[in-house]
């Protein structure tokens, strides 16, 4: 039987006891204090699998993550969190063949931090969001590539949350557009996933050792691709030297191709030499980047332009926002302040000089043209 539907049961009957969950092959265990079927306490042996370790070290990482509100102060945040977190990474552990559920009905002494019940969460609760998160995971684990992808940082997300887009429709609700409470937590979690993007750790390593656990870091990179503040390749595998002796001798012996040259300093005044030059570190993943851009470009001045005229405002600003997105990623610094102005005056109702202001993108963008295509060269 497996172990959630043995929880369930158990859940029902509102316990106090020890739960007690073990891997097939004992490397990994988690504990939970519960009374009156709440969770008042957790513990597991991953490296921050106390309370007190977990929350210093979220706390460090993402200070902005979890704030105080009027009904419950910073340190039940962060303790609430812990208790979730742990335990639904255990039950999702525990779908594993072989894994061991451990009850005993009781009342223990648990020495290590603990919350009143009043405070804490819920079991069945907890195995409702259980449910909920595998419906969710399959679908998200299509969503991204192998585990062995990197994740690279673009454009860093803005603290708040986006607004809820709803359809335009006459009534009491027509002007609902700030985001849910639901919308905000999700949108934190990917501020704070996106702090640990830095182009070398894998996927597979980020859902190993991010604080959130698995499912709402997979959420999260999933988000953050969708709205282009991250981009996620494939590491290009390091080709193995041949182990062979002989000598290989070509048929009709030609001199190789000079190194493509650096493009000179003077033509880096409308691209941060410094942008290409990390990105320079991934070669294969700045090469789809830079024909990505050069490719999407004009289709965007084209879609502008349209929609700037038929003053489709929120499709405007959906397509200023990729440009500038795309811009920021390569060091093109001024097309993307181009864009930003352009959706300022956009939003200011001036939609005859951002028309006109379409222009000045083009112009500048001929001029990045000339650099990238430099840029690109030189990364074969």
């Amino acid at each position: 039987m497996p172990p959630v539907d043995m929880l369930a049961g158990i859940a029902s009957q509102n316990p106090t006891g020890l739960l007690a969950l073990e891997s097939a092959d004992g490397l990994w265990g988690a504990a939970f204090d519960i009374v009156g079927g709440r969770i008042v306490a957790a513990m597991s042996t991953n490296e921050s699998g106390h309370v007190e370790r977990w929350s210093a070290t979220f706390h460090h990482l993402h200070p902005e993550r979890f704030q105080a509100d009027e009904d419950r102060p910073l340190w039940l945040c962060l303790a609430q969190a812990f208790i979730e977190i742990t335990f639904l990474e255990g039950l999702r552990c525990s779908a594993e063949v072989g894994t061991q559920l451990t009850f005993l009905r009781g009342e223990f002494q648990w020495l290590g931090s603990g919350l009143e019940p009043q405070d804490a969460l819920k079991l069945d609760f907890l195995l409702m969001e259980h449910a909920r998160q595998r419906d969710e995971f399959v679908v998200l684990e299509r969503q991204l590539p192998p585990p062995a992808a990197v994740v690279l940082p673009l454009s860093k997300p803005p603290a708040d949350a986006p607004p809820v887009v709803v359809e335009r429709h006459d009534g009491p609700w027509a002007d609902l557009r700030t985001p849910d409470a639901l919308s905000i937590e999700q949108w934190r979690d990917a501020c704070a996933t996106w702090s640990s993007c830095d182009g070398e750790t894998t996927v597979a390593q980020m859902l190993e050792t991010a604080l959130l656990g698995r499912f709402r870091t997979l959420r999260a990179l999933v988000a953050l691709r969708a709205a282009g503040f991250v981009r996620i390749e494939l590491k290009a595998e390091p080709r193995e030297a041949s182990t062979s002796s002989a000598t290989v001798i070509p048929l009709k012996p030609r001199s190789s191709p000079p190194p493509a040259e650096a493009p000179p300093a003077e033509e880096f005044e409308h691209v941060d030499a410094a942008v290409l030059a990390s990105l320079g570190r991934h070669p294969d993943v700045a090469r789809h980047m830079i024909e990505d851009f050069m490719g999407a470009f004009p289709d965007w001045l084209a879609d502008l332009d349209e929609s700037i005229g038929a003053r489709s405002d929120a499709h405007s600003l959906d397509v200023l926002r990729q440009l500038e997105v795309a811009a920021t990623s390569l060091g093109a610094r001024f097309v993307a302040s181009l864009a930003t102005l352009c959706g300022t005056l956009i939003r200011d109702d001036n939609h005859r000089i951002a028309t006109e202001l379409i222009r000045d993108l083009e112009d500048e963008y001929a001029a990045v043209f000339r650099t990238l295509v430099a840029a690109h060269a030189s990364l074969e």
